[in-house]
């Protein structure tokens, strides 16, 4: 899945919702997806076949050599 196919299937149903109001707000499912918003920017981060690569929340990639080392010692493929 890339970042528009994400953002298309997956983070458009994600619903805002206050702590306080999470039990009035959730309808029953047996899972959910969470996200906290901590830095006010939305990005992906993807490992697959020992590359790295960072998109933002327009599918752009990024380059914070931070992230990117880091996350070059994951040994698995992932969308994070």
């Amino acid at each position: 899945m890339n970042i528009s196919e994400y953002k298309s299937k997956v983070a458009s149903l994600y619903t805002p919702v206050e702590t306080e109001l999470i039990a009035n707000k959730i309808i029953e499912s047996d899972y959910y997806y969470t996200s906290i918003k901590y830095d006010g920017f939305f990005a992906v981060l993807e490992v697959k076949e020992g590359k790295v690569q960072l998109y933002d929340g327009n599918g752009n990639q990024k380059k914070i050599s931070s992230i990117t080392s880091a996350a070059s010692t994951i040994n698995v493929a992932i969308i994070i």
